[in-house]
């Protein structure tokens, strides 16, 4: 199979994900409603005033302290049924993972061989055999939500504190859970920060595994480069590499992110919201691609 034939294989799968990637965005927008609706249902309208300000009392400042029975309802009826989905969605790239290395001639029953060595992948995301989420895994901690729970907390506590204004009260809370024009909500930011990484991480280890399981040796760093590109992946993009030639890159200079420790080439990247991804490739194609010691290899 050529280079442009394994090349739309893998772009089938990073579509999937992007395409995914976008419908979640959409369910965390659609689920900041209902965040909102809870807030101003169950405690915005409970706040004492006198004079349209709010009054510095126990009544108000005890609400923070309802924060965590608020979220706790809200995951509980809806945010845990979309991040199952999104989980079942992050193990469903195992499939197309086996596409493209079949794409390179492998036998089906070699690549469900390998694949029975993923089991630790549904462990890692919180999945268990019958489509449940683990307590305290991955999904299960992404669920409490404990950065916006924070906010919300310290949003009530500055706000009684200051006796502020309760219109401008309700004004702020609204724009703290779903955001505006210039800033996105909460669960967005929350989101963005941690669960879009992990598709893509999840992405990159089910793609390691295969890799190192057929002894692949060489792959391209994909993705093109746009404006934002950071200068470590736009040194990189679209370039071919070994593998052995990744375990020097926590010392490039342009990696971002203070420690180096911890870091795995082949799956973090250029580190957080990374668009980048590793496309293994056969030998006789890195070779055809100028690696010349993959010519010997191959």
């Amino acid at each position: 199979m050529t280079l442009n034939e394994l090349n739309k294989l893998y772009l089938r799968k990073e579509n999937y994900i992007d395409s995914k990637l976008k419908s979640l965005d959409k369910e965390v927008q659609h689920l900041q409603s209902k965040l909102l609706e809870i807030i101003m249902t169950d405690m915005a309208g409970k706040v004492q005033t006198e004079g349209g300000v709010i009054k510095v009392n126990e009544h108000n400042m005890r609400l923070a302290t309802q924060v965590d029975g608020l979220m706790d309802k809200f995951a509980s009826s809806f945010q845990r049924s979309v991040l199952k989905e999104f989980g079942n969605d992050m193990l469903r790239t195992t499939e197309f993972t086996m596409d493209y290395f079949g794409g390179m001639g492998y036998a089906e029953s070699k690549l469900r061989s390998i694949k029975k060595g993923l089991g630790y992948i549904s462990q890692r995301i919180g999945i268990s055999d019958k489509g449940r989420i683990l307590k305290g895994s991955y999904l299960d901690t992404l669920s409490k939500n404990a950065e916006v729970r924070t906010e919300i907390k310290n949003f009530i506590l500055n706000n009684v504190a200051g006796q502020n204004d309760y219109s401008g009260y309700l004004r702020g809370l609204k724009e703290l859970v779903v955001g505006n024009r210039e800033v996105r909500g909460s669960l967005e930011r929350y989101y963005r920060q941690y669960a879009y990484d992990s598709f893509n991480q999840v992405d990159a280890t089910v793609n390691k595994h295969f890799a190192d399981e057929l002894n692949m040796k060489y792959f391209i760093y994909f993705g093109s480069v746009i404006q934002t590109t950071r200068p470590f992946c736009r040194k990189r993009a679209g370039k071919v590499f070994s593998v052995k030639e990744t375990k020097k890159w926590k010392s490039d200079p342009d990696l971002i992110g203070k420690s180096k420790a911890g870091y795995n080439p082949l799956i973090d990247r250029g580190r957080y919201n990374c668009r980048h991804s590793i496309q293994y490739i056969p030998d006789e194609v890195a070779c055809k691609k100028g690696k010349t010691e993959a010519c010997d290899d191959s």
